[in-house]
């Protein structure tokens, strides 16, 4: 059970405030702080990664940590063999990351999903699909994004001898009435909600009772 601690801040703003941008970067510069890389970042459009890529960069570079974007820095298969020889390193990924991405061992310490995985409800395939449900969330939308959200913790947890550190910073996790869904469909009991500014410690403290 301890080889994985599930971490979601309790006063995370939601997607659509205006502060939740800041919120997600200043954690994923703090959190790779203390892992010292081997982080993993599933997003959920390109457009979000371009926009935490620009804020977290420059810091991440100082402390000497290497980050790399899909579709910035290349593809996934070769943003994967450059983790593999740069082992201090963050990715930040989109889509086919969260199916096929393998990162064995100790590549991947850390999993951050900033969003849970919801399909564009403009999509036309989306759109198509979901009018042949009565209740196209609860019938498609959700199941769909709780299987994308399975598949993207399954990039830290493929054996039962991994281990590491799931940190989601979607707070309709803890607010709205599915969430206990997705948290449901974790590999771990072993959940805290710190506030914000405790999480890095929170990380710290799991990587140093290891």
């Amino acid at each position: 059970e301890s080889a994985i601690q599930v971490i979601i801040p309790e006063d995370m703003p939601t997607p659509d405030q205006s502060t939740y941008d800041k919120a997600v970067a200043d954690l994923i510069s703090n959190i790779s702080k203390k892992a010292a890389g081997g982080v993993l970042v599933l997003f959920t459009s390109h457009g979000a990664i371009r926009r935490a890529y620009n804020q977290v960069k420059l810091e991440l570079n100082e402390l000497d940590i290497n980050l790399m974007a899909q579709g910035i820095d290349g593809p996934p298969d070769r943003l994967v063999s450059m983790i593999k020889q740069t082992p201090k390193s963050v990715i930040f990924g989109a889509a086919s990351f969260w199916e096929g991405v393998d990162l064995p061992g100790d590549l991947l310490k850390v999993l951050i999903i900033p969003r849970l995985p919801f399909a564009v409800p403009s999509d036309p395939i989306v759109a198509a699909r979901s009018e042949t449900y009565v209740s196209p969330f609860m019938e498609y939308t959700l199941p769909a994004s709780i299987l994308r959200f399975r598949q993207g913790v399954g990039r830290l947890i493929r054996t039962s001898s991994d281990s590491g550190i799931i940190v989601l910073l979607d707070s309709r996790l803890l607010t709205r009435r599915y969430g206990t869904m997705y948290l449901d469909s974790l590999p771990t009991t072993n959940l805290v909600t710190p506030q914000i500014g405790l999480v890095p410690e929170a990380v710290s403290n799991w990587f140093n009772s290891k």
